[in-house]
């Protein structure tokens, strides 16, 4: 599909060159303290229908009470001919995974996928079951069908642990898995501007901290939102609303933040090699978006019915994001709790300006801003949360060619009293994609180069600590297949770099830098891990929270 704002290849009928079997270049997950037991909970599973949902009973660890971190373990394989398929993986009623499968090659591959899970600790004492689905077709033309395994690991570590669970809830906003007539990761859509409405009651009454964890991919003409034109300049066929998305959050209709997408790209993005064998920042395992709710924890536990809604700002109705979301409650005594005492929503509206024409070249400008403020107060003691974002797009089409050009910049200030913790957010990208044929062949050229930089400063207890977490792909590769025999390939082939690095302070702590080309890793170098910060630690592209212990090997 290859109109203007929406360009993109995926699984072809193609005989694609053998290749390794892909892995991503993020950061690994560190295994803290001694290895404890392993659940396996769904074995086997063979994917092969659109709405099929395969699920499995999970069962704690008997001999493994005292654990301290929880890691889930997807594996999967697959041969054949199959698109970049996303789904998600339920425990209970609650997300615990977003993700997105590689595309095979005729003799198969096989991939992982880990996540720290250890947030969810408290469904993780008692029996629940788990759901696992990933739409999937299997035809005599997209023959790969998906086989899946999930287990979820244990790692030791004291009473502490144990004790910590105790003060904390999971609760899922709506129980997607439950809703009569619908599979579950179709329930969660939301398109054209529409708003996830999610009625939550009967939340604890001594909610200390709220936080919501949001699970959120974008489809269809939302998958390369950043690449779309403004909708009066798309051509038939392509994909309108501009190239400007914000997800946002509502409590009772008072916005308590907004985020930017981070622009995963899937295994068949853009160009299926650019991602052989590494495939993209987050693809397999989506990172999810966190907010902060405490200033609505008092709100939230007053007894009664709440909305909080979940929304992506000028996304369109051609396509579609799936949202998921997750609250966190850490629970107190029963004094006076958080009340919103102020609230600010800046919104400009977002700048658009064109030069040229569709016809001949075209460039598309387009800036936005935001700024969000939350204040809460109890007793003496102020709660805030305030964000300012800024966004800078440049698409530029001519004739087959289109270039997308940007970055996306987010600071979070969360002042508790005298404690700051403050997070920076820069996600700039380049996307080069041209596409050309005769009456023989097809050709695709592409170039994708992007980062996602997450920086964490916090002051508290008048000690400052910084902790950093980087990431940047490089990757190129080129396309050519004869029109008439899809199996016929003229040249396929495309070269990556990544690099993953994290600092704490002002020295990293954990680099890895790998090299692939044309199927194959080149070079690959991983530093030792020294990344723990207190009771808070990296964990592939999210930052975790457990009880400290010592970092004994990576998952």
């Amino acid at each position: 599909e290859h109109a203007h704002g929406h360009r993109h290849v995926k699984a072809l009928k193609t005989s694609f060159p053998s290749s390794e079997s892909p892995y991503t270049g993020d950061a690994p997950i560190p295994a803290r303290g001694a290895f404890c037991a392993e659940v396996p909970v769904i074995t086997n599973a063979n994917l092969t229908q659109y709405y099929q949902v395969a699920t499995g009973l999970y069962t704690p660890p008997p001999a493994c009470g005292q654990w301290g971190q929880a890691v889930l373990e997807l594996s999967g394989s697959v041969r054949g001919v199959q698109f970049d398929r996303f789904g998600a993986v339920w425990l209970g009623p609650v997300e615990v995974l977003r993700t997105t499968t590689p595309e095979p090659t005729t003799e198969g591959i096989h991939w992982k996928v880990h996540r720290d899970i250890s947030s969810v600790g408290a469904l993780l004492d008692k029996p629940a079951n788990m759901s696992i689905q990933i739409p999937n077709v299997v035809d005599p033309t997209y023959t790969g069908a998906l086989l899946v395994n999930i287990s979820i690991r244990f790692y030791h570590s004291g009473p502490q642990a144990v004790e910590d669970r105790r003060q904390r809830e999971v609760r899922a906003l709506t129980d997607f898995t439950a809703l009569p007539g619908v599979t579950p990761i179709f329930a969660t859509n939301v398109t054209g501007g529409a708003t996830q409405v999610n009625l939550v009651k009967g939340l604890p009454r001594s909610i200390a901290a709220a936080r919501l964890e949001v699970f959120a991919s974008g489809h269809g003409c939302e998958e390369f939102w950043y690449s779309n034109l403004p909708t009066s300049l798309t051509p038939s066929g392509g994909c309108g609303s501009g190239a400007y998305r914000e997800i946002e959050v509502w409590v009772d209709g008072v916005l308590a933040g907004v985020q930017y997408p981070f622009p995963v790209i899937y295994t068949g993005g853009v160009n299926p090699f650019l991602w052989r064998p590494l495939t993209g920042i987050g693809s397999f395992a989506v990172p999810p978006y966190n907010f902060d709710l405490t200033p609505f924890a008092g709100l939230l536990a007053d007894g009664q019915e709440h909305n909080v809604s979940i929304g992506v700002r000028h996304d369109n109705e051609q396509g579609v994001w799936y949202v998921d979301g997750v609250l966190h409650l850490e629970l107190g005594g029963s004094g006076a709790a958080w009340e919103v005492e102020s609230h600010s929503d800046v919104q400009p509206p977002v700048s658009v300006k064109t030069t040229g024409n569709i016809n001949a070249t075209l460039n598309v400008t387009t800036t936005g801003k935001r700024q969000v403020k939350v204040t809460a107060k109890r007793g003496a003691s102020t709660f805030s949360v305030s964000q300012q974002l800024q966004a800078y797009n440049f698409n530029t089409v001519e004739g087959n060619l289109q270039v997308s050009v940007g970055y996306m910049k987010s600071v979070t200030t969360t002042t508790r009293d005298q404690d700051i913790t403050k997070v920076v957010t820069y996600y700039p990208y380049y996307v080069y994609d041209f596409y050309a044929e005769d009456n023989k062949t097809m050709e695709i050229e592409a170039v994708v180069n992007y980062t996602r930089s997450v920086v964490v400063h916090g002051e508290v207890g008048g000690q400052a600590r910084d902790l950093a977490l980087l990431g940047v792909i490089n990757a190129s590769a080129v396309y050519n297949r004869s029109l008439t025999n899809h199996s016929e390939l003229f040249k396929g082939g495309g070269g990556s770099s990544e690099l993953a690095k994290i600092t704490l302070g002002d020295s990293p702590c954990y680099q890895r830098s790998v090299e692939a080309k044309d199927g194959y890793t080149k070079a690959a170098h991983n530093s030792t891990y020294a990344c723990s910060w207190g009771e808070f630690y990296v964990c592939g592209l999210e930052i975790c929270r457990g009880v400290p212990e010592p970092i004994l090997a990576f998952v």
